[in-house]
């Protein structure tokens, strides 16, 4: 299997337990009207810069040729490159909520849990579709010398969170999931 592909799925791990993360703090803004707002600010942080800038491009690449090689994907995949978009949008727009509710900004609460049940939602349903449909088309309709055109069209970039070395922005973010996280 290819290096990247294997990337991609490694990705949407990273990015779930990610997802759960803001679920859990959506549950607390939603039973106690406590979040932490930072924490959902780090993980959407992460997720509009990691996610939007270089995992979706790196897909991206990827669709256009599955699009080649598989012509009955058209639609899914404009759909999903259209989605991608969207996300990014979406994450932009739920970040600017949250750090407004940082700052204090009480009216936009109650666009908070809304927003972020929205993205979230989103999100998985986007990563499952592309983990049960487009990601083994790609597997099973890729050459060696595809996935190697693929990689070369891509800008190589280390996950600033889940990499080698985590990026002090994110410092907080590593040590809150590295204390909760059960033993393997």
């Amino acid at each position: 299997m290819a290096e990247l592909l294997e990337q991609l799925y490694v990705d949407h791990r990273n990015m779930a337990r990610l997802l759960k993360l803001v679920e859990k703090e959506l549950d607390e803004f939603h039973q106690r009207g406590k979040a932490n707002l930072s924490l959902i600010n780090r993980v959407m942080t992460y997720l509009t810069d990691y996610s939007d800038v270089i995992h979706h491009p790196k897909e991206d690449v990827m669709l256009e040729r599955l699009g080649y090689t598989q012509p009955d994907f058209a639609n899914a995949i404009d759909a999903l490159m259209a989605q991608h978009d969207m996300l990014a949008t979406k994450g932009m727009e739920f970040l600017k909520i949250v750090e407004e509710a940082e700052e204090g900004q009480a009216q936009r609460l109650d666009t908070l849990e809304e927003m972020g049940r929205d993205f979230v939602s989103r999100q998985f349903q986007h990563m499952r579709h592309e983990e049960t449909e487009i990601l083994p088309a790609a597997r099973k309709s890729f050459s060696t010398a595809d996935w190697q055109a693929i990689d070369d069209a891509v800008s190589p970039r280390a996950d600033p969170l889940f990499g080698d070395t985590v990026e002090e922005e994110f410092r907080e973010l590593y040590e809150h999931i590295l204390s909760n996280s059960s033993p393997p």
